[in-house]
């Protein structure tokens, strides 16, 4: 029996993070040309090669501290994706009830948090 080589997989994606710091004009400039300047950047990298397999990672940087984004940011991000998949007139209702359950449970506990500082700060 011959063996098939599998089709070697090719990346359509590529991406590179460069980290300088930018006056506002330099910024604009930037997003004239096409590309895009931010404070933090939180990539979710997905590899979906020919044999159905999927491996994602997540890579990020925090550009105020020269470190990885944060667990609570990375959270807030991910709380802004259930909200903006709430919306999507792409996914299945139950996909988006989900979303929207999420992002309310969140939205919520924020809220409820806030409420109690501003008591506190009230009682001294």
């Amino acid at each position: 029996m011959k063996q098939v080589k599998p089709k070697e997989h090719l990346y359509p994606v590529t991406y590179q993070v460069n980290r300088r710091h930018l006056n506002p004009v330099a910024a604009s400039r930037i997003k004239e040309s096409g590309l895009g300047a931010c404070d933090v950047i939180i990539i979710h990298s997905i590899m979906m090669p020919e044999d159905g397999s999927r491996s994602e990672a997540i890579l990020s940087y925090d550009g105020r501290t020269g470190n990885e984004v944060d667990d609570m940011e990375l959270f807030k991000s991910w709380m802004m994706t259930a909200h903006r998949l709430e919306q999507s007139t792409t996914l299945p209702d139950g996909h988006r009830e989900l979303a929207k359950t999420t992002f309310e449970i969140y939205r919520m506990a924020i809220l409820r948090e806030r409420e109690a500082t501003d008591r506190k700060k009230k009682k001294k």
